[in-house]
């Protein structure tokens, strides 16, 4: 069963590095200049 968890838990890493890797555009990182009303609420990336 050690075998299982060890997949799973590579798995689970893998999922968290992808959706890093698709939330990071919209991340907010400087909140004091941050500005909702400049942002464009369709900028989707692409994901539709």
């Amino acid at each position: 069963m050690q075998t299982n968890q060890t997949n799973q838990s590579i798995g689970n890493k893998e999922l968290l590095r992808r959706a890093c890797e698709l939330a990071a555009p919209f991340r907010v990182t400087k909140g004091e200049e941050f500005r909702l009303k400049d942002t464009d609420p369709g900028d989707t990336l692409d994901f539709d």
